[in-house]
């Protein structure tokens, strides 16, 4: 029976503390929503002053977006043409002693 009364009083003590872990994530989770808020209203005001400007990005990204979305890539990496390096004269890859 006092096994039982030692369980009962150490579940107790695990609810209070999960109860207090809880309170204190909203908390955390309440202030990080406020602070977001905040850095998003500044975000908008700064960004409807870029849009003006920055026009050649928007075009960038949207060209960008656009082609994603058919599954075709920009650009490449590789020039249009390969050419192989060219060798010396009198001198191949046979001659070089590795």
């Amino acid at each position: 029976m006092l096994r039982q009364l030692l369980n009962v009083a150490k579940a107790v003590h695990d609810m209070h503390k999960a109860s207090s872990d809880l309170r204190r994530a909203r908390q955390i989770g309440d202030l990080v929503k406020h602070q977001l808020c905040q850095v998003a209203a500044a975000l908008w005001s700064v960004s409807a002053s870029v849009a003006a400007v920055d026009n050649e990005g928007t075009e960038a990204v949207r060209t960008s977006a656009a082609c994603q979305a058919l599954g075709r890539s920009v650009g490449s990496v590789l020039p249009p043409k390969y050419e192989q390096a060219r060798t010396r004269s009198g001198t191949s890859r046979q001659d070089i002693e590795r």
